[in-house]
């Protein structure tokens, strides 16, 4: 190789790394998945499927499927809980208690978080958000974004757990714990100074 391909082919490289550096910048504020698990009891629901995609570098979905084995009814109840992470320890932000989920379903007195988490789930999951009773049926959750730039620029940024848990007479019948990042304009952290 000569020096005036090299000199070429290093100028071209270093376009290359401005360019995603450029992108990258870009991307300033908005909520990237990291990792997902569920559990489920296998009497009432089951779990299909649960996964995070990678759509692109900077874009991941949520992706999870469930099937129903026994119709329910009241008194089912969802606890959301979204926790800021220091290294290894958690510590809540948000936690909307345990709300009966037939009720939340119908709108009766819903937490705020709740409602903006159902809204964003409800462009991908319209079957599972409907009035009581839940028949036997399966309810896929597919390609689920954060997209809300107006909610995320409240949260600082750094690592978030978030834990939702369904439950019935205190015993847990489905739980879902994600793992993601919000990349904000507020760079302090929870509780440090």
């Amino acid at each position: 190789m000569d020096f005036t391909s090299f000199l070429i082919f290093f100028m071209c490289l270093n376009f290359t790394i401005a360019a995603n550096e450029k992108k990258i910048e870009n991307y300033v504020e908005g909520y990237r998945f990291k990792s997902v698990s569920c559990w489920a009891d296998n009497e009432t629901i089951a779990t299909k499927y649960c996964y995070i995609k990678a759509v692109s570098r900077i874009v991941t979905t949520l992706n999870i499927g469930v099937k129903i084995l026994k119709a329910f009814r009241k008194p089912y109840y969802v606890r959301l809980i979204l926790s800021y992470r220091y290294g290894t320890i958690t510590r809540p932000v948000i936690d909307t208690k345990e709300q009966e989920w037939c009720g939340a379903m119908n709108g009766e007195n819903i937490h705020l978080f709740m409602q903006m988490t159902i809204t964003q789930i409800q462009r991908t999951a319209s079957k599972l958000f409907h009035k009581c009773p839940y028949d036997e049926s399966d309810i896929d959750i597919q390609n689920v974004t954060i997209e809300d730039s107006k909610a995320l620029s409240v949260f600082n940024s750094g690592i978030y757990q978030g834990n939702v848990t369904v439950t019935k007479n205190t015993k847990i019948a489905f739980q879902v714990i994600t793992l993601g990042e919000v990349k904000s304009h507020i760079r302090d952290s929870f509780g440090r100074k």
